[in-house]
């Protein structure tokens, strides 16, 4: 698991230390032992009623007014957002 947390790490392209990749390998080991109780799970003796919930329709919608948008936010270039990573630095 941890050097699955190293690959997603570099392909994410995030620095993070020896220390957190031990954590962060354990942490996700234990939430996909706690997520493999679903495989033990019979789709059958699920509660009446339970359906998935019903999906709202696509529609295609104006975007918001850039200028208006950027208004109120310090980093952007017009056309994107610009997030500073004070980490980097």
């Amino acid at each position: 698991m941890k050097e699955l947390t190293k690959k997603l790490a570099l392909i994410s392209r995030i620095a993070i230390s020896e220390e957190e990749t031990q954590y962060i390998a354990e942490e996700l080991e234990k939430q996909i032992e706690y997520l493999s109780v679903l495989d033990e799970l019979e789709p059958e003796t699920a509660a009446p009623g339970m359906h998935s919930a019903a999906l709202r329709e696509d529609r295609v919608r104006p975007s918001l007014d850039r200028k208006a948008l950027f208004m109120n936010t310090p980093n952007h270039n017009g056309e994107y957002f610009v997030i500073h990573d004070s980490r980097r630095e």
